[in-house]
Parts: structure tokens; sequence; C-alpha cells
């Protein structure tokens, strides 16, 4: 190994050591009421030390967000290599993005909800940018995966791509808004809510809205 390479390790585990450190009192005490002296001064360093890995407290949580979605395009690779057609893809790469999502503890979904509604901070940054392509290229593999399906036959040709793929995405997101509030919903509606069933549905819902109609079978069937 080299001097650099060693270099590189070792400032990569100090910026991990850091967002594990944010992550801790994020989950804890909750986003606004932390501050940067916080983060410092559980990572154990000087406040000056975190600057030079991280602008400010929401650079932080841009890479925190980054560092958890970063496993789906892992997934997402997964999913591809096994799709027999674009509809079937589709219903992997949802799958596969909420199964990610599910392992979220509840403040961190807080505070990626948040994230989405406040939209981009008033100045860019590295961190928020990394997380903004990383957002562009799950879209972009939904994008990829309903144009193939359209491209196969499995998917209906009237339908618009992006539109297509925003409403995905928006009803995957969506499931997060319904385990973060189950019980309140539960309550409401006087039945429990089950999430597994809950999130399969979804996936069945949006399989057969986009399934070309000379596709036979259900989506589940189609995909077995």
């Amino acid at each position: 190994m080299t001097v650099a390479d060693r270099r590189r390790r070792e400032r990569e585990a100090r910026r991990n050591h850091l967002l594990d450190a944010a992550e801790h009192v994020f989950l804890e005490r909750g986003y606004d009421e932390v501050t940067v002296d916080d983060i410092a001064a559980e990572a154990e360093v000087a406040k000056g030390t975190l600057y030079l890995y991280f602008k400010n407290k929401h650079d932080l949580l841009m890479d925190l967000l980054h560092r958890r979605r970063r496993p789906i395009l892992q997934a997402f690779g997964e999913a591809q290599a096994d799709a027999k057609n674009g509809l079937d893809l589709v219903g992997r790469l949802i799958r596969a993005q909420q199964t990610s999502l599910a392992g979220d503890p509840s403040e961190f979904r807080r505070l990626f909800l948040r994230h989405l509604v406040e939209g981009p901070p008033h100045e860019m940054t590295p961190a928020f940018e990394n997380h903004a392509k990383h957002i562009e290229r799950i879209i972009n593999t939904y994008l990829n995966a309903i144009e193939r399906g359209q491209g196969d036959g499995s998917i209906r040709t009237d339908l618009d791509p992006m539109m297509i793929t925003t409403q995905i995405w928006g009803g995957v997101i969506g499931s997060l808004v319904l385990a973060q509030h189950s019980d309140r919903i539960a309550a409401r509606f006087g039945r429990p809510i089950d999430k597994d069933e809950y999130a399969e549905s979804l996936v069945e819902l949006i399989l057969r809205s986009i399934q070309a109609e000379k596709a036979t079978g259900s989506p589940a069937e189609e995909e077995a």
C-alpha cells in the first residue's frame, strides 16, 4: 500500500466515523435539536476537524442519505441480472427499493421525507450534488426498465416512460409515509395494516396498470 493509498483510507475512515456520530445524535435527538458542536463531541473531535470534511450540518445529512441509499443501486444491478423482460424488471426494482427503505429507523425516514419536501439547499455543496446524482441514477434505472418493457412488448407503449417513472418513485416513497404512520392509519380505519402485504399490493397495482394488454396472466405469474 502506498502512502497516498493509506492516507485515502484514513481519510475515508475518519469521514465515516463522523457520519456515524452524526447519525447517532440525529436519530437520538432529532435533526433540529443537534448542533455541529454536538456531533463533534459525539465523535470526540474538535469542531474544526469536522469542518475539514463537511461544510455544515446539512452537508452531513446529505452524506448520510447518500450512504444509506448506495446499496439500492447494488440491489438494482442484481435485479437486472435475472429479469426476463421490462415488466418483470420494474417489479424487481420496486421490491429492491422497498426492502432498502424498510430498514430505515423512523427518525431517518422523517429526515428523508423532510429533505424531499424542502428540496435542495440554497447553496449547492458536493455532498448534495453526490446525493442528487445518486437519485438520478435510481430514476434512470426505472426509466430504462420501462423503455425496455415497451420495446419487448411487456409494458404499454401508450404510457410516457418518464411520467410512469416519477409515479412509481412517488408511490414507493409514499409507502414510507404509511410505514411511518401505520398505527394511526390502522386506528382510523379499524383494522391493522400488514406492511409486507401493503408493499406487495403496491407492486401488483403498479405492474397491472402498466402491463401490455397482450401479456397474459397476472404480473406475479409473469414473474414466476
